[in-house]
């Protein structure tokens, strides 16, 4: 009898967080779906400002440094060119809809910037 007490007693070295389940590892035996929102409890606290990156970025322009994953996306440092990418109009004009898109986009394709296109698409890689 004493000994089946004890081990209904939990173990000395049982943590919470060892028995809990996971948020996710619950999905498909106690829930059906779960979004990123019921996963994230807390909200992450955002600076919004931009003088310690304005900073980077002037220091980084007076030392003439071009070879900087984050300087290569400030709209500033990037020529013209490489705007009309497909990634950057995406992640710029993001819309629902093809014609949406095409009518936000159309305005920045100057004569110029499809010259220099056309100049690049023809040099040898």
């Amino acid at each position: 009898m004493w000994l089946h007490r004890r081990s209904e007693e939990p173990s000395c070295t049982q943590i919470e967080c060892y028995w809990k389940k996971s948020q996710l590892s619950k999905v498909g035996t106690s829930l059906k779906f779960i979004t990123s929102k019921e996963i994230a409890k807390s909200n992450i606290p955002t600076s919004s400002d931009n003088a310690v990156l304005n900073k980077f970025i002037e220091l980084a322009a007076a030392k003439e440094i071009k070879n900087c994953e984050l300087i290569r996306y400030m709209k500033n440092s990037m020529e013209d060119l490489l705007w009309t990418s497909m990634y950057q109009l995406c992640i710029k004009y993001g819309v629902p809809s093809s014609e949406e898109f095409v009518n936000k986009i159309l305005p920045l394709f100057t004569p110029n910037v499809l010259k220099r296109g056309r100049r690049k698409d023809s040099e040898p890689v």
